[in-house]
Order: structure tokens, then C-alpha cells, then sequence
């Protein structure tokens, strides 16, 4: 079969198309027919190497990371989906590969597509949303009435991250161009700063989380606006060492995480407040009650671009140069 696969990392991020052999079926598992692959990234990351200090990959190997298909075959283990059956799936690590014409996938991964989308738009979803879902879920501890701070929110995160905050019964603030901003109070979103024109951390105090995308050098001005005791959660600067040893990660890996994380780690600490790094995982129970929570609230991700298989090399490109607001997506 065909697939598009990174054959040595570079800063470059490219990729060949390829022959591969069939993915191979656990018990477990599920085959897959491709029908379109979110593009993310998270995938650039991939292929230039970024990722293999926290998910070691060891190149030949095929990219991709959520995808959206019709079940062709099922594991002897597996009975609670059937054959032909619509599914979306943010894939586990060692079964990475969706830019390809089958992928095999544990069931536990898995969850049929949300009622009325296409494979375009349930593509869309798994990544940012799981990353939504877990952040707010099991990373912070917050109750009906809290703030929270999302910087960046018209990105693809804040399509998720506001109104499931808002169900949860959070206060939400993030920062946006302004003509961004009646969408994303549209999504939930309280306030929202204009950040051309204001620097959140002169306005913005007492909040009880943040959930950090924009790196290491906002940290400082994030851990600013928490009350005592809040809890900034990153999804973008330093792994630390608590987050390596939650994770398994061998001594030598939690001693390297450590270091690199120490100093976010002191500088919230001296303000009695508290930073995570957080890697979403995939989860098909959470994905399940993922779908629910987007036909209750009305959410369709906004698809911008789609490519074929034999065009992710652009597709790749257009989301490293960040040249699109929506979704990037592969279809076949």
C-alpha cells in the first residue's frame, strides 16, 4: 500500500511517498480504510526531530496522527464495533501512521464519528480536542466560577477549548485580532483582549489557571496573572521532571526533563503557584464523550485546505508556515 513516510529527520520536514507493507493486525486492533488524516504541527514536529527527545521515533516511519475511516477488519478480541462502521481515532504512538491507505489501530483508541460530519471535518477533531478535553479534565482541578486564561484563542486549540471550558462552568478569557473576537465569544469565550493593542499581563490578575500555546518565553507573564496557588498548564515549552515521571520515562530521560524544566518549575514555585507540561494521549472513551459534547454544543471544525496523499509534502508545508486559521487535511 501506499504511504507517506519520513525516511531520515530534517529541518526541512520532508517526506516520500512510498510502498509499505499492510499494517499488521493485533487482537486488539482494528483495520482501517483511510479516509482522511488530520495534518498538524505536530507532524512537522515529527519529521524534523523535534519529538524524539519525548516520544523516540525511529526513522523509516509513516507520519500522520488522527484519522478518520471505515473499519475493514476487526482483531479476535474486538467486539464492540463492527465492519464498515465510521470511526476517528487520534492514534497511539507505536501505531503513528495515517497518512496511508490503511492504518491499524488499538480498539481502545477508537470511536465512531460524531452523527452529521463527514471524514473531512471528524479528522479535525481527535488531536485539538482530546488536548482540550485533558487539560481541563485531568491536568487542572477547577470548579464552576473559575477563570481561565487561554492565550491565542482563535487557534485551533481555543475552537475546543472555550465552550467545553464554558460546559464546565469556567470563566474564560483569551487573546485574539479582533476580528476574531465575536467568534469566540460566540464559543464561550467572557473576555476576550485585543493583543495588538494590550499586554494581558498588566490587565489580568487572580486568575485560577492557564493553559499555556505559546511557549517558554510567555511563561513568566502566564505564572503572573495566577492567584496563589493556581496551576499553569503547558502544552508547548518544557517537559519537566514531574512530568517524566508520571509518564515512565527511564532515570537518565526524567534526569534530562528535569533539568531542562527546573527553572519553570522554581519560578512558579516561588510564587506558591504550580506548572505542568502535558502530552495528550490517546483515549477512545473520552473521545466517545467528545462527540456528544460537539453535537450538544453545535461544534463543526472549520476545514481550510485538503490535499491528497501525494500532496502532504505541501499540506506539510502549509501548516510548518502557519498559513491557515482552519484545519489542514488529507483526503483519499
Amino acid at each position: 500500500m501506499q504511504a507517506v513516510q519520513v525516511t531520515h529527520y530534517n529541518r526541512e520536514h520532508w517526506v516520500a511517498l512510498t510502498d509499505v507493507p499492510e499494517p499488521q493486525v493485533g487482537p486488539d486492533d482494528v483495520l482501517v480504510e483511510v479516509k482522511a488524516a488530520g495534518v498538524n504541527p505536530v507532524d512537522v514536529n515529527f519529521a524534523t526531530g523535534v519529538m524524539c527527545p519525548i516520544l523516540p521515533t525511529k526513522p523509516p516511519f509513516t507520519l500522520g496522527n488522527e484519522v478518520a475511516g471505515t473499519i475493514l477488519s476487526l482483531g479476535a478480541n474486538v467486539t464492540n464495533f463492527t465492519v464498515g462502521q465510521a470511526v476517528y481515532a487520534r492514534l497511539p504512538h507505536d501505531q503513528m501512521g495515517a497518512f496511508a491507505e490503511r492504518v491499524a489501530i488499538a480498539a481502545s483508541a477508537i470511536a465512531p464519528i460524531p452523527a452529521g460530519f463527514t471524514f473531512e471535518q471528524a479528522a479535525a477533531v481527535p488531536l485539538t480536542a482530546l488536548t482540550a478535553y485533558q487539560a481541563l479534565t485531568e491536568e487542572l482541578s477547577l470548579q464552576p466560577g473559575d477563570q481561565l486564561f487561554l492565550p491565542g484563542g482563535a487557534g485551533g486549540l481555543g475552537m475546543f477549548a472555550i465552550p467545553f471550558a464554558r460546559k464546565l462552568g469556567l470563566r474564560v478569557t483569551t487573546s485574539a485580532s479582533p476580528h476574531n473576537a465575536e467568534r469566540l465569544k460566540a464559543l464561550g469565550a467572557e473576555q476576550v483582549l485585543d493583543y495588538h493593542t494590550t499586554d494581558f499581563a498588566n490587565v489580568l490578575h487572580d486568575f485560577d489557571a492557564v493553559i499555556d500555546t505559546q511557549g517558554r518565553a510567555a511563561i513568566p507573564d502566564e505564572l503572573k496573572i495566577l492567584r496563589r496557588h493556581g496551576t499553569l498548564v503547558s502544552l508547548s515549552a518544557l517537559p519537566d521532571w514531574k512530568f517524566a515521571g508520571q509518564h515512565g520515562y527511564s532515570l537518565p530521560r526524567q534526569f534530562i526533563f528535569g533539568a531542562a524544566g527546573l527553572g519553570l518549575d522554581l519560578q512558579a514555585s516561588r510564587q506558591h503557584k504550580q506548572y505542568r507540561f502535558m502530552l495528550m494521549h490517546p483515549d477512545g472513551a473520552q473521545l466517545g464523550r467528545i462527540s456528544d459534547w460537539l453535537t450538544e454544543l453545535h461544534l463543526t471544525p472549520v476545514v481550510t485546505a485538503t490535499y491528497s496523499l501525494a500532496q502532504t509534502q505541501a499540506a506539510l508545508d502549509r501548516v510548518a508556515a502557519h498559513q491557515t486559521a482552519g484545519k489542514v487535511v488529507i483526503t483519499l
